[in-house]
């Protein structure tokens, strides 16, 4: 009998130090629900690369969640190191890097290799032409572009009209 007394005190003990820990916890979740439901200035998910570089300034570069105009989300790289003189936040709207053998042209492009060097460049053509591509930005806005873009020559300087000119009259 005495044994029997002894395991419902401790499981007594046990459901009241039990109870305590849950209702503590429900008062920190309510706490944090109306500090977040307070602060008018944050947003839970942020909106740009610039904005989590503002809150955190630590942040590595690399991929993250935005919202969207539309309230979605998607997701984009976001460079966080100095470009072009300014400071990281960048949001990255489109990227080539032709030193990776798996990258390809963009559409519209014609791919030139020569002594290991890869780039893309306009489609033959015996008139003078030229290509474009637009990187979409998806909702995000913008107001500076940085990039860097890396030029080769194919062929003669007077691509329009071979042999007509030389590099001296130009």
């Amino acid at each position: 009998m005495d044994s029997i007394i002894s395991s419902l005190s401790h499981i007594k003990g046990t459901a009241t130090s039990n109870a305590g820990a849950i209702n503590d916890i429900l008062l920190l979740v309510e706490d944090l629900i109306m500090l977040h439901n307070d602060s008018s200035s944050f947003s839970p998910i942020p909106t740009s690369c610039q904005e989590i570089k503002n809150k955190q300034p630590n942040s590595p570069s690399g991929v993250y969640l935005l919202k969207t105009a539309t309230n979605g989300t998607q997701s984009v790289y976001c460079n966080m190191e100095e470009l072009c003189g300014s400071g990281g936040g960048w949001t990255r709207l489109g990227y080539l890097d032709m030193t990776d053998a798996t990258d390809n042209c963009p559409s519209g492009f014609r791919l030139y290799q020569s002594g290991g060097v890869r780039a893309c460049g306009r489609a033959t053509s015996s008139v003078g032409s030229c290509t474009s591509v637009q990187f979409p930005s998806n909702g995000i806005s913008y107001s500076q572009v940085c990039g860097r873009v890396v030029g080769y020559q194919y062929g003669t300087p007077d691509g329009a009209y071979p042999g007509r000119y030389q590099v001296t009259m130009i």
